[in-house]
C-alpha cells in the first residue's frame, strides 16, 4: 500500500464539523480489561468511566485481579476479570456464580459489591483487603505457634459456617485464599469456583473434571464426585497441617494417590508442639469418606475449642466430695501425736520387746484360719468349674481369626477396589503380627490401589481429552477467544496432575497458533495493548519449544502493537507525531491506516483522511472496526 509523504500541505481543506465526531476505539490505558462486542442482554454494561483502574493485585487460574477506584461510589475496591468469560454463555454462568457468592455478608469473607459487564467483559466488584495472603504468612514465619492457629481457625470456620448455611461451597479453600488484613483479621476470598450446594442447585457435576488445588482436594474430588460442605472441612484440615507443620499433608510426588487411599502423617511427628488432642480432631477431617469427618464447620470449631481446653489431672470428677465439719477436725490432733509416739516406740529394742508381749505370736508356716460359714440350714451347691485364661483366650483369638478371614475373603471378592482396601485393611486389623495372611492383605491392598490409580489416571486423561478438542474445534471455528479459555483450563489439568505431562508438548503448540492468531486479530481490530500482551505471550510459548525464530518474529510484533499502542493515546494531542513516525516505521498491521486516516481527520484535513480510510477498508476483513470505519467514512461525505 502507498505510503503519503509525512509533509503537512498548505492548503487548507474544508474542516470536518457536525455532530458526529471522529469514531474509533477510545484509547485504553495500561491494565484495563480486553473488550468484548457487547454485554449479552438483559446485563447493564457499565460506563467506560466508571472505575479506574491503578494496578494489577494478582493474577491466576480463574481470573486477572486489579487495585480500581469506583468513580461512581468514590471508593477503592478489587475487580476481578474472570478469564473463562469466552462466550456469552460462559459470562453469565460467572455473573450467577458472583451474584450467589454475594448473598455471603460475613466480617471474615472479602464483601462482593456489585458485578456486572464494563467495557464489554464480566467484572467483579469486591472489597479491597489491605494485607497478605496466609500464604505469605506461612513463607515468612515457616510454621505458626498453637496459639496462633487458634485464632485464624476460629475466623476460618466461622467464615466457612456462614457460607455453608447460605449454600455456598468453597471448593478451592487454601491459604492463597485467605487474606490478612492490616488488623490481624482474615478474609476469605475467592469465591470464584463456589458453587450452591446440591440441596440448592439440583445441579450436577460432570465426573471425571476435577476443580480445585491438589494439595488441598478431598478424595471424592479426585473421584470427580460433587464435592459438599465435608470437602472444605478436609481442605481446612489440610491447610491447618500447612500452617501448623510448614509443609502439606502429602507431597506433590503422587499426591493423587495419596489422598485417595493413603492415611495421614501424625502431624506431631512434624510439629510436637500441637496438642494429642487437636491432632485427633485433625485426622477425623482428613477421614477418605465423608461420612467419617464432622459434618460441619460449627462441629469442627466446637472440636478444636475442646481439644484447646485439656482437664487439670487433679479434677475430681463425680459427686461432691465431703467436707469434715470443723469441729470434728480438732479431734484429729491428739490421734496423731498418739499415732507419732507409738511409732517411735516401735524402733526401739524396749518399744519391740512390748509389742511381742502384747501381740500373740503365730507360726509363719501355719495357715490362715478361715472364718466358718455360717450354717444357713440348706445343702451348698458345688462351685461352678472355672475356665482356664488360657483357653479363653484361645477361644477369642480363634474367633478373631476368623472375621479377619472371612473379611479377607470379601476383599478378594469385592470389585469396587475402595470396598476392598477397606475390608483388607480391616482384616490386616484383626490378624497377628506373624500370621501368614499378611502377604495377602498386601497383595489386595495394592491391587485395589493399581486399579484405582489406573480408574482415576484414565478419567483425567478423557477429561484433558475433551477439554484439548474443545479447543480445537473452536479454534477451527474462528472462535479464537473461546479456544484459549478452553486450552487455558487444559493447561491447569496439566499442571495439577502428573500423569498429564506427556500432552505438554502438543498443548504447547496449540497454544502458539491460538495466541499468535489472537494476539494478530486484536492488533487488526486496533487492540493494540491486549495484542502486544499476547504477542509476548506467543513469544515466551516460542521460546518453551525452542523455536528461536517465531520467537524473534513475535516478539518485533509485540513491539509494534506497543509503538501503536502509544500512538493511540497521543492521537488527539500529536497527529503529526503519528504521520511522521508511520512514514519512517511502516507496521505490520494494517490498522495502523485507521490511525493515519484519524490523523488526518484530527488535523483537518478531510479529503485525504477519507481517501485513506477507503484504502483501509479495501484491505480491511468486515468486522467492528471496518463498521466503524465505514460509519465514519459516510459521516465524512
Amino acid at each position: 500500500m502507498p505510503e503519503d509523504p509525512p509533509e503537512i500541505p498548505d492548503e487548507e481543506e474544508t474542516v470536518f464539523s457536525g455532530d458526529a465526531s471522529p469514531a474509533g476505539k477510545p484509547p485504553r490505558p495500561p491494565g484495563d480489561p480486553p473488550t468484548r462486542a457487547s454485554a449479552p442482554p438483559g446485563e447493564i454494561e457499565q460506563p467506560a468511566e466508571r472505575f479506574t483502574l491503578i494496578e494489577v493485585l494478582g493474577e491466576g487460574a480463574q481470573g486477572e485481579v486489579c487495585r480500581a477506584f469506583d468513580n461512581h461510589l468514590q471508593r477503592p475496591v478489587a475487580i476481578k476479570f474472570p478469564h473463562r468469560a469466552a462466550d456469552e454463555k460462559g459470562a453469565r454462568e460467572i455473573l450467577a456464580e458472583a451474584r450467589k457468592a454475594a448473598r455471603l455478608n460475613h466480617p471474615n469473607a472479602v464483601t462482593i459489591y456489585e458485578c456486572g459487564f464494563w467495557k464489554g467483559r464480566p467484572f467483579i466488584a469486591m472489597e479491597l483487603v489491605d494485607g497478605v495472603s496466609l500464604d505469605k504468612v506461612i513463607k515468612e514465619c515457616g510454621r505458626v505457634s498453637v496459639e496462633r492457629y487458634l485464632t485464624y481457625a476460629r475466623q476460618i470456620l466461622a467464615a466457612l459456617d456462614a457460607a455453608h448455611r447460605s449454600g455456598i461451597i468453597h471448593r478451592d479453600l487454601k491459604p492463597q485464599n485467605v487474606l490478612v488484613a492490616r488488623d490481624g483479621r482474615l478474609k476469605l476470598t475467592d469465591f470464584g469456583v463456589a458453587h450452591l450446594s446440591s440441596q440448592l442447585s439440583g445441579e450436577k457435576t460432570v465426573v471425571g473434571v476435577l476443580t480445585g488445588t491438589p494439595a488441598y482436594m478431598a478424595p471424592e474430588q479426585w473421584r470427580g464426585e460433587r464435592p459438599d460442605i465435608r470437602s472444605d472441612i478436609y481442605a481446612f484440615a489440610c491447610m491447618s497441617y500447612k500452617l501448623l507443620a510448614g509443609q502439606n499433608v502429602f507431597t506433590s510426588e503422587r499426591v493423587m494417590e495419596r489422598h485417595l487411599s493413603e492415611a495421614p502423617p501424625p502431624i506431631r511427628h512434624l510439629a510436637p508442639h500441637v496438642p494429642p488432642a487437636l491432632e485427633r480432631v485433625l485426622l477425623r477431617c482428613l477421614e477418605k469418606e465423608p461420612a467419617d469427618r464432622y459434618q460441619s464447620a460449627a462441629d469442627v470449631l466446637r472440636a478444636i475449642e475442646a481439644a484447646m481446653t485439656p482437664m487439670e489431672e487433679d479434677t475430681y470428677i463425680g459427686p461432691s466430695k465431703p467436707e469434715t465439719p470443723p469441729k470434728k477436725r480438732g479431734l484429729l490432733i491428739p490421734f496423731l501425736i498418739v499415732a507419732v509416739v507409738l511409732g517411735g516406740l516401735s524402733m526401739t529394742p524396749k518399744g519391740r520387746a512390748f509389742w511381742k508381749n502384747i501381740l500373740p505370736e503365730r507360726d509363719p508356716g501355719s495357715p490362715t484360719p478361715a472364718t466358718p460359714p455360717k450354717d444357713s440350714g440348706k445343702e451348698t451347691p458345688p462351685p461352678s468349674p472355672i475356665v482356664p485364661p488360657a483357653d479363653r483366650q484361645t477361644d477369642a483369638a480363634r474367633e478373631t481369626r476368623k472375621k479377619a478371614l472371612d473379611l479377607l475373603a470379601r476383599a478378594r471378592d469385592a470389585t469396587d477396589p475402595n470396598e476392598a482396601i477397606r475390608l483388607a485393611e480391616s482384616a490386616a486389623a484383626l490378624l497377628a503380627p506373624d500370621a501368614p495372611e499378611r502377604p495377602a492383605v498386601k497383595r489386595i491392598v495394592d491391587a485395589a490401589r493399581r486399579t484405582l490409580r489406573s480408574r482415576t489416571e484414565q478419567a483425567l486423561r478423557q477429561a484433558f481429552e475433551a477439554q484439548f478438542q474443545q479447543a480445537a474445534t473452536a479454534f477451527a471455528q474462528g472462535k479464537v477467544e473461546e479456544a484459549l479459555a478452553k486450552l487455558e483450563a487444559a493447561r491447569a489439568q496439566i499442571e495439577s496432575h502428573d500423569v498429564l505431562a506427556p500432552r505438554t508438548e502438543d498443548l504447547l503448540r496449540m497454544e502458539l497458533r491460538i495466541r499468535q492468531e489472537l494476539g494478530t486479530t486484536q492488533a487488526e481490530q486496533a487492540r493494540y495493548s491486549d495484542a502486544a500482551s499476547m504477542l509476548r505471550a506467543a513469544a515466551r510459548v516460542a521460546d518453551v519449544l525452542g523455536k528461536k525464530q517465531p520467537r524473534d518474529e513475535l516478539t518485533q510484533l509485540a513491539e509494534d502493537a506497543d509503538r501503536l499502542a502509544s500512538f493511540e493515546t497521543i492521537l488527539d494531542a500529536a497527529p503529526r507525531t503519528i504521520l511522521q513516525g508511520l512514514h519512517d516505521h511502516p507496521s505490520s498491521f494494517r490498522s495502523a491506516v485507521w490511525l493515519k486516516a484519524r490523523s488526518w481527520i484530527a488535523l483537518g484535513f478531510l479529503v485525504r483522511g477519507r481517501r485513506v480510510l477507503k484504502e483501509f477498508l479495501s484491505a480491511s476483513p468486515d468486522d467492528d472496526l471496518a463498521q466503524t470505519a465505514r460509519s465514519l467514512l459516510a459521516n465524512l461525505e
